[in-house]
């Protein structure tokens, strides 16, 4: 049986806004370099906390999306 391995919120935090911002080139490499086994986990991260970090992940608004008009 594979051991449960728990992942604090501070790390989880650090690592999906490294990702976010372009640190790691993929998913694939974040998860390798930082020792991450499981398969969705990382993207799970992702997707909770991105709504955390004030839109890092969602890009500057674009016209025509609800953005100030001129």
């Amino acid at each position: 049986m594979s051991e449960v391995v728990r992942y604090s919120e501070a790390f989880k935090l650090r690592l999906a806004g490294d990702v976010a911002s372009g640190k790691y080139a993929s998913l694939d490499e974040s998860k390798r370099r930082n020792g991450i086994r499981g398969s969705s986990t990382l993207r799970k991260w992702i997707k909770k906390y991105g709504r955390e970090m004030s839109g890092i992940l969602q890009g500057p608004p674009e016209a025509g999306r609800g953005g100030a008009t001129q």
